[in-house]
């Protein structure tokens, strides 16, 4: 039998180094809401530099480093990643003191979306560079997550997303996504939302 083709895609843990690229990720996957939260927070650093420094290098978070899978070409360069854990410790993760009730009262009306993926395994954020999508990294992160909640012995996962991205709604719905609840936009909360759960 001849050698089989080399696989395109390596998927390992995130180590510190990639803490710039998935702040990078984490600012893709937000649709605008990580700018919300943290521009001007800290006079001086950009978003990307205080979601690096606040949320993926703080242990205690829940895009912290361990909660994270990051996916490599052929040459070790990053195409996209994962931030996927069990949904319970989404609500034991410590709260940035500096995310004010203010800076974040745009996601209060979501709770209720969050309330129902209870149980469940949460895919809470996974994006793609631009510049490599197209070609399988996305599907290659998904299946990473399913791999991830059946050795955690879920047998539900969920993720909550904003539904003005068609394309993005028929990539989950392409990964076997369904769409359980949703939530209208309104006047302090300028975009919908819905939940997906795979069975």
């Amino acid at each position: 039998m001849g050698d089989q083709p080399a696989t395109p895609y390596a998927i390992r843990d995130a180590v510190p180094d990639d803490a710039p690229d998935l702040a990078r990720v984490a600012i893709m996957a937000g649709h605008g809401l990580m700018d919300i939260f943290y521009e001007g927070l800290i006079p001086g650093q950009t978003p990307a530099q205080i979601i690096a420094e606040r949320r993926v290098l703080r242990p205690g978070s829940f895009a912290a480093l361990a909660r994270w899978r990051v996916l490599t070409d052929g040459n070790r360069r990053l195409l996209g990643a994962l931030n996927s854990f069990p949904h319970d410790l989404f609500e034991a993760a410590e709260p940035d003191p500096l995310l004010t009730p203010e800076r974040t009262s745009i996601l209060d009306n979501l709770m209720d979306l969050e309330a129902s993926a209870k149980g469940s395994y949460y895919v809470n954020m996974i994006a793609v560079l631009p510049e490599r999508r197209g070609a399988g990294a996305g599907l290659a992160l998904m299946a990473e997550a399913e791999r991830l909640a059946r050795q955690g012995g879920f047998t539900r996962m969920s993720l909550v997303t904003f539904d003005a991205d068609h394309t993005l709604l028929a990539f989950y719905r392409r990964c076997g996504f369904e769409i359980r609840f949703g939530h209208p936009s309104h006047r302090r909360q300028p975009f919908s939302a819905v939940i997906y759960e795979r069975y």
